[in-house]
């Protein structure tokens, strides 16, 4: 991963549960949550800014599973970690099985209270940490 790039670390499905499309949805239907997620980072691959880096953690089951695409990051958690854990271990700079990120400017997006207070007491290094929503920029395409 690039040393300079700025690194947006995403809480996954605490942002996704967090948007209109779910609001009122069944977030325990897998098949459905499953087509959600897809939709989202489709989305988020075809918006997000390619002067940063990506790095979007969910929880998941089995072992952890990364994938990359472009300039985003796809981790599942799997049944060891939570999404969160993943999340500071990242923060902490431990390597992610097996892959060192390498950060100087992180930022933080969830709305997980609790996350924002274990990262503020973890940080040694520049994180901001911002809740909710995504700064999307509009497509020219």
């Amino acid at each position: 991963m690039s040393k300079g790039k700025t690194i947006v670390i995403i809480d996954g499905y605490n942002i996704l549960f967090s948007l209109a499309r779910l609001e009122h949805q069944d977030k325990n239907n897998y098949y459905q949550l499953a087509m959600e997620r897809e939709y989202f980072l489709s989305f988020l691959q075809q918006h997000l800014s390619p002067t940063k880096q990506y790095i979007i953690v969910f929880d998941g089951i089995g072992d952890i599973q990364i994938k990359k695409e472009g300039n985003l990051w796809v981790i599942f958690a799997g049944d060891e970690d939570t999404a969160d854990e993943v999340i500071l271990r990242l923060v902490a700079q431990e390597p992610i099985a097996g892959i060192k990120f390498r950060m100087r400017k992180v930022q933080i997006i969830t709305d997980d209270k609790e996350l924002r207070k274990k990262v503020r007491r973890l940080c040694s290094h520049n994180i901001q940490i911002r809740t909710g929503s995504l700064k999307i920029k509009a497509s020219s395409h």
